[in-house]
């Protein structure tokens, strides 16, 4: 979410793309033209042009307006464009975005995609949750129920060791058929995209696409060593493997039971009557363990 970023994400996939488009090739000017003042972070296009920037910093926010706002790996930006402790900042990253599209008297368009964290923080699952929260549903190929690839209906074994022994296997959530994943381009053959919250505002359009549902390059057997080691882990007191499982494979964001809030009427509803400590005690003490 920095500018060094968004250069490298310039010279590493845009660049690449455009070269690489035949449609493209040519109408977009090279990394340094000083004729057209196209530069890695500015491409100019007949028509137009299109800015590339961080967002640890107001200033890319400033000054100009768009028609349409692309904002990548959004968790990775600040929750308060240039705030400190000392100071307030500018405003969510979502808030500048949107700002940028005031010219455009509700033609442009927002756009905020990323890898949800830490469901209390998480920008890009809160802004999920105010669309229509669209899902890939999938027909069973024996019965025709329709339902979500879920990674949980995703049945395989393990060994005491916590070890793959089986080949993880789709089972249908209703007629219980199992369908291995070299059949997940006939299950995928017919997915559909089905809003899944009724919303007033239909221009907020949400879409959730966890890793199972992946035609490239991640496999189910990844998926499901990756799992177990995450669940071995926790077993053992870390979470961090399992954190990145739901937030990377799962796209969901990570509870952490020990983060709920208690309030104080709660504290003081659920305190000890001293009256009550056991005559043979000798001493009485309370500690209170706040997670830092």
């Amino acid at each position: 979410a920095n500018n060094e970023l968004a250069r490298n994400h310039v010279i590493m996939r845009v660049e690449r793309a455009f070269e690489q488009n035949n449609r493209l090739k040519g109408k977009v000017k090279s990394s340094y033209d000083r004729k057209s003042g196209t530069n890695r972070h500015l491409k100019m296009f007949p028509g137009g042009y299109g800015r590339y920037s961080g967002g640890r910093t107001g200033t890319a926010w400033r000054h100009d307006s768009y028609m349409y706002v692309f904002i990548d790996d959004i968790d990775g930006f600040l929750r308060d464009i240039g705030g400190t402790n000392e100071k307030i900042g500018e405003g969510s990253p979502v808030e500048l975005g949107r700002s940028r599209l005031d010219a455009q008297q509700g033609r442009g368009k927002l756009y905020v995609s990323g890898t949800p964290t830490d469901l209390e923080t998480s920008i890009v699952w809160a802004e999920y949750l105010k669309t229509d929260q669209r899902k890939r549903f999938i027909t069973c190929p024996k019965c025709g129920f329709e339902q979500l690839l879920d990674w949980f209906h995703i049945k395989f074994e393990r060994n005491e060791d916590y070890e793959l022994m089986t080949e993880p296997e789709f089972e249908c959530e209703k007629c219980k058929a199992r369908f291995p994943e070299t059949l997940k381009p006939v299950l995928l053959l017919s997915a559909k995209w089905k809003p899944t919250k009724e919303i007033r505002d239909k221009k907020k359009i949400g879409f959730w696409c966890p890793s199972q549902y992946s035609m490239l390059g991640l496999s189910w057997r990844q998926m499901a060593q990756e799992w177990l080691e995450a669940v071995e882990r926790q077993r053992m007191g870390d979470i961090k493997k399992m954190v990145r499982f739901y937030n990377h494979r799962l796209a969901l964001p990570f509870e952490r039971e020990y983060k709920k809030k208690i309030s104080i009427e709660e504290t003081q509803d659920s305190k000890l009557d001293i009256d009550l400590v056991p005559g043979e005690a000798v001493i009485l003490t309370a500690g209170i363990d706040i997670q830092s």
